[in-house]
């Protein structure tokens, strides 16, 4: 639900002071309009039919984008739509941009300079050799594909592998 997310939001980064959506009910009924009018956040809204009016529908854009030319070069399953969109946002989202003054739009976010560790020493599908310590007797070393940092589960380089 588009509420809960909001309220997730505000909770990790903090209440923005203002919300620019499309008009869709989630963002202005229900469980959205109540975390909004409880933070008292002004929401503007944007004409029908009018996508160059709110930013966010550009970077959608880009990003989707960036998620189809991510998916083709690595030949990755339709089904990892899921982790591929996460991975090129997540890589969108730690990139500076020349239209923030060569910030990145989590530095603009949280204030601070984002950590990349979790994301430069593989690329997204990418063949890599893992160890499970549970596995012994047999082999301890596996060969799996690289899906990505596993935000909120175990310690800070947790990874999903396919």
């Amino acid at each position: 639900d588009a509420g809960d997310k909001l309220n997730t939001f505000i909770t990790t980064y903090g209440i923005p002071e203002e919300l620019t959506t499309d008009g869709a009910k989630e963002e202005t009924l229900g469980t959205w309009n109540a975390v909004r009018k409880k933070y008292v956040i002004h929401q503007t809204i944007t004409e029908p039919h009018t996508p160059q009016q709110n930013k966010t529908e550009m970077e959608i854009k880009a990003l989707k984008r960036h998620y189809r030319r991510l998916m083709h070069n690595h030949a990755v399953p339709e089904s990892r739509w899921d982790f591929g969109l996460k991975h090129a946002a997540r890589i969108r989202s730690h990139v500076a941009r020349d239209s923030l003054n060569g910030r990145t739009p989590l530095e603009l976010l949280t204030g601070q300079t984002p950590d990349i560790s979790d994301i430069i020493h593989f690329g997204f599908y990418d063949w890599i050799k893992y160890y499970d310590p549970t596995a012994f007797p047999s082999k301890r070393e596996f060969l799996g594909r690289w899906l990505g940092p596993a935000d909120h589960v175990g310690q800070a380089l947790c990874f999903y592998i396919l």
